[in-house]
């Protein structure tokens, strides 16, 4: 199986890190396409790192998703989503992409998150 990005659900406690993107104007899990030769767990890493300033954290994959894409062009994207516990604070360095992270209780998230992003930390990170 490809796959085509990776997502990173980081929680602490009760709450979800969600970042800022700013050409979509959503709230949404770190993450991005992975880059060739790159496995899916070395993106989640870099994404992390990249969108909410966690170097260090526990990634365990946790599901995944297809989507079925139709802009530009209709396709199957598969994508690996990874669990991420962290006890650091997260440094977000304002840029092209990401202007802001914050930390949002899992059952109050902000009415701007992204759907799909919404319903995965529902399924995966609500209560069980």
């Amino acid at each position: 199986m490809t796959t085509d990005f990776a997502l990173v659900l980081p929680t602490r406690r009760s709450q979800v890190l969600l970042v800022r993107n700013t050409h979509r104007g959503v709230w949404e899990l770190p993450g991005g396409w992975i880059e060739p030769g790159e496995s899916a767990h070395d993106c989640a890493t870099r994404e992390l790192q990249e969108e909410a300033g966690i170097r260090s954290a526990r990634l365990s994959l946790r599901a995944w998703i297809v989507i079925e894409a139709s802009q530009p062009a209709a396709r199957t994207l598969t994508g690996a989503v990874f669990a991420a516990g962290f006890d650091v604070t997260p440094a977000v360095e304002a840029g092209d992409e990401i202007n802001a992270a914050a930390l949002w209780a899992l059952d109050a998230l902000p009415p701007d998150t992204s759907a799909i992003d919404g319903w995965l930390v529902t399924r995966l990170a609500g209560p069980k």
